[in-house]
């Protein structure tokens, strides 16, 4: 979505294999994901995870979000320092 403010910067990105799989399967747009994660839209965290967030992007402590599709969730993590970020496939509950 373009017009949303950057918080923080994402740093080196890592992508997990079963990212680049889904990726492949279901042209996900990992940039929007991206874009939502920077601009404080944490997904579907609890609200502790999403108030530990808000705290952290100034103290550039590790950052959480995860957005869920119809059968999968995605979870963006952003490391300490803000060095790295690495988006990894979650396992849905049966």
């Amino acid at each position: 979505m373009m017009g949303r403010c950057s918080r923080f910067q994402l740093g080196n990105i890592v992508a997990t294999a079963d990212i680049l799989n889904l990726y492949g399967a279901h042209h996900i747009d990992l940039g929007l994901l991206f874009d939502r994660h920077t601009s404080g839209d944490w997904g579907d965290v609890s609200s502790t995870t999403s108030r530990n967030n808000n705290r952290a992007i100034h103290k550039k402590e590790k950052l959480t979000s995860v957005y869920t599709f119809s059968d999968y969730q995605i979870r963006i993590v952003t490391g300490e320092h803000h060095r790295c970020t690495t988006v990894s496939l979650l396992e849905m509950a049966e």
